[in-house]
This record gives C-alpha cells, structure tokens and sequence, in this order.
C-alpha cells in the first residue's frame, strides 16, 4: 500500500509539471502568434502630394521577421532624391519602403515597421521616446500632430502620404 501511495504521489507531481511546462510554453508563445498573423493594411496607389490615404485597402500579411525587414534594400522612386544622405538616410530608406509598399498603420498595428514611424517621431519631436513597435493611442496623437503641422488630414493613420511628408522634413534638415 505504501508504493502504491508513492506512486501515486509520484504521477501527481509529474503531471502538476508536466500541465505547468504546457502552460509556461503556450504562455510564452502567445506574442509570437500575435505577431505571425498580423494585418497590416495596404492602401491602393495614390498621389503622395498631400492627398489623403485611399479608402479602398486590402489586406495584407505581414511577417514580423526583424532580420528580413532590417536587411530588405528599399527601390528608390521619384519621389524622394537618391541623393539622401547624412545621419537620417538609414531612416529615409526604411520610410520610403513603406511608400514602396503602400502600408497603411493605424492604431493596434505592431511591427518593426511602426518602430521607423516611432524613430521618425523621436527626430522630429526631440525626444528619446522608447521604440516599442505598437502603434498606440500616444503614437496616433503624435502622428496627427504631425500630419496637422504638415497640412494633412490628421486622421492619426499613418500612409504614403503621411511618410512622404516625413522623407520630406527629414531630407529639409
């Protein structure tokens, strides 16, 4: 009776480790699946000239690999000089990226790609603000301030136009 009790306490304990492992494991799983199925969405190819972001968008998935989206070399267009240089044309690549891939952010997006738009808002408003790649309601009122400042519709959506108008300002400094 003895080692039946010891078995028995035995596969308790095992089994009290084996559900606390399972649940450390889907626990700590849990941002990556966030991050894995992402929507960020892609605004249809419109003027940069100030004009407000289309309405008509689709979807797209968006993986967050950091290595892939630091390394990806952008295609310069018309719209900015190839000539960018000095300490922000690291910045004006990934920016123009952006352009190039027609994204729009909006609050609840997440992704290497709001942290370009969080490093823009750091240089232009002299802060040293965290990058922590969550666009969020301090985020939207950043951008909106901006996209006020440049004669935008301050919608808090971040879109080509709003990033031409970020290219613009940094190439002016």
């Amino acid at each position: 009776m003895e080692t039946f009790k010891a078995y028995l306490l035995i596969l308790g304990f095992v089994g009290v480790l084996g559900f606390g492992g399972y649940w450390a494991a889907t626990s700590l799983n849990e941002p990556v699946r966030i991050a894995e199925t992402e929507e960020i969405q892609v605004v249809a190819q419109t003027p940069v000239s100030g004009v407000v972001d289309s309405g008509n968008s689709q979807t797209e998935q968006v993986e967050q690999n950091e290595t892939q989206t630091e390394t990806t070399t952008p295609t310069p267009t018309n719209t900015t000089p190839s000539t960018a240089s000095g300490e922000y044309s690291d910045l004006i690549a990934r920016l123009q990226k952006l352009i190039t891939d027609n994204i729009l952010m909006k609050e609840g997006s997440r992704g290497t790609r709001v942290g370009t738009v969080q490093e823009f808002l750091n240089v232009y408003n002299k802060t040293s603000g965290g990058l922590d790649n969550d666009y969020g309601a301090g985020t939207k009122t950043k951008v909106a301030a901006f996209q006020k400042a440049q004669g935008l519709t301050a919608d808090g959506q971040a879109g080509p136009a709003t990033y031409q108008k970020m290219i613009d300002w940094l190439n002016n400094q």
